[in-house]
């Protein structure tokens, strides 16, 4: 209405420009968003382990198993079952069940990091949502990197992979970069909020 500027005390309102106005907002938007496309990667990618010995390279992952002798390559589905193969040794079943767990908190991490993108941009649901669920998703991508290095440190005996030549590929190194940048986020956004 054309009378507010005649008012005493009055004071034109600031539009809200969302997230682009607030500096902390976008540089936590941006860490979760590339933690999300970490998550994504270390999940499609076949190099949580790698294996190389003169032609033929090997490379597990989350998912996938891929071999490569000379320029031929062949990938398979990680189906963690290698319990159910015959001369399995005891322990096999406790690797397969770190393969498993593998599997659903890189899916948890990626659905973690996803919200708490949408949230933080959004600024839907209380303030602490976005915070909680990068929290999360740094728990999830955590849990992977610390399933892969228990079975990358154990001993053959314990069903690991200690004593071989197998080495950790970019895919760990992937889900530690995403736990790196989504627990810094949970920790700055709780830490702002006391």
């Amino acid at each position: 209405s054309p009378f507010y500027p005649l008012l005493p005390n009055y004071q034109k309102p600031i539009p809200n420009m969302g997230i682009m106005d607030d500096k902390k907002k976008l540089a936590a938007a941006a860490c979760l968003g590339v933690a999300l496309i970490l998550g994504i990667a270390a999940a499609a990618s076949p190099t949580i382990t790698t294996f190389e010995s003169g032609p033929l390279t090997a490379n597990g992952g989350i998912f996938q198993i891929e071999t490569c002798v000379s320029d031929t390559c062949e990938s398979v589905d990680q189906e963690c079952n290698d319990a159910d193969k015959l001369g399995a040794a005891d322990c096999t079943s406790g690797r397969d069940a770190k393969c498993k767990s593998g599997k659903a908190f890189i899916i948890l991490g990626i659905l973690s990091s996803a919200a708490a993108t949408g949230l933080v941009v959004s600024g839907a649901g209380p303030p602490i949502a976005g915070a909680a669920a990068g929290g999360f998703a740094s728990f999830s991508y955590m849990i992977i990197f610390a399933l892969y290095a228990s079975v990358m440190n154990a001993s053959a005996e314990d069903c690991g992979l200690a004593d071989s030549e197998i080495s950790y590929g970019a895919a760990f190194f992937l889900t530690v970069i995403a736990f790196l940048l989504s627990a810094e986020i949970g920790r700055a956004s709780c830490r702002e909020r006391v």
